[in-house]
């Protein structure tokens, strides 16, 4: 390979990789994927997928770990960045359509059979420190957690320590900061339950 073609390989390559000891683990059907990882130690383990296109992954720093289960349908246009040790867990059979994932130090983990629409945001931190007197950093990043079978509307934000339990449903535009029951609809900001006892099917 010449070294003008190992330069436009890279060049358009969908694939960037500098550091050490990473692993890149996706299916060979996928379209307009794209993966960038600055750092060691980091993982991509995407299972074959129901549909896979218009993905953009980027991994900054060491040990972060991004995982998309079996039989995941993902439309696009997404994009999932991971950061400073932190994890991204999608489940099996669940579905993303314009969505933006965000981690950083901490996880965040999106069940099976969930169900997402355009627009959302799900964030674990704040992009910046706020310090204390002290030089404490006061508002670290905090999981997210949701559950199995969940349906995410058009323009939700999901913020750092939201749990949102099974079989709930989270409204249009709604910004959820907290933690939820199973079997509801929350609505408003900040996200509140405005509905119990229901379900939802596809």
């Amino acid at each position: 390979m010449t070294y003008l073609f190992q330069k436009l390989y890279r060049f358009f390559s969908p694939f960037h990789i500098s550091g050490v000891n990473n692993q890149l683990n996706i299916p060979s059907k996928r379209s307009n994927v794209k993966i960038t990882i600055h750092g060691n130690n980091n993982t991509v383990d995407i299972a074959p997928a129901k549909n896979l296109e218009n993905l953009n992954i980027l991994i900054l720093g060491d040990n972060n770990h991004l995982s998309i289960g079996e039989n995941a349908r993902i439309y696009g246009p997404c994009s999932i960045r991971v950061e400073d040790g932190a994890k991204v867990l999608i489940g099996h059979d669940t579905g993303l359509r314009g969505v933006k994932i965000l981690a950083r130090e901490s996880s965040i983990s999106i069940g099976n059979d969930c169900m997402t629409s355009y627009g959302v945001t799900i964030r674990n931190h704040d992009s910046h420190n706020v310090l204390d007197a002290n030089r404490t950093i006061c508002n670290p990043p905090k999981d997210i957690i949701i559950e199995d079978h969940v349906w995410i509307g058009e323009d939700v934000t999901i913020l750092k320590g939201t749990k949102i339990k099974p079989n709930s449903i989270a409204a249009f535009g709604a910004i959820l900061t907290k933690q939820y029951p199973p079997n509801c609809i929350i609505a408003g900001n900040p996200g509140v339950v405005v509905k119990e006892n229901i379900t939802w099917s596809k």
